[in-house]
């Protein structure tokens, strides 16, 4: 049996990141949440559960070191890597965009 296709997800463990995860996972794909929180990821890991192709690294995506263990996680845990998908980042105002000055 092949390996499923597999992929890194930075900003995995929330938002639209957490969305492209479980969307990945139903489509038959390995994946890699890397985020900062790791409080966030773990918990999202857990509830994945144990038998999901899926696995959590803490990441700083300003750090070139931390990228680069995310990758070499993807391929040892799951021996390949197919796509990375950028999506992390720190949000600025809150709110209606008309409560925004």
């Amino acid at each position: 049996m092949s390996q499923p296709r597999c992929a890194v997800v930075t900003g995995g463990a929330s938002g639209i990141g957490r969305a492209t995860v479980e969307r990945l996972l139903g489509a038959g794909w390995a994946v890699v949440i890397a985020d900062v929180n790791a409080d966030t990821g773990a918990a999202v890991l857990k509830a994945f559960g144990t038998d999901a192709p899926v696995d959590f690294i803490r990441t700083d995506v300003g750090s070139e070191g931390d990228i680069a263990a995310a990758v070499a996680r993807a391929t040892e845990r799951f021996g390949r890597l197919d796509c990375m998908i950028n999506n992390a980042g720190i949000g600025g105002a809150f709110g209606p965009v008309t409560d925004i000055e």
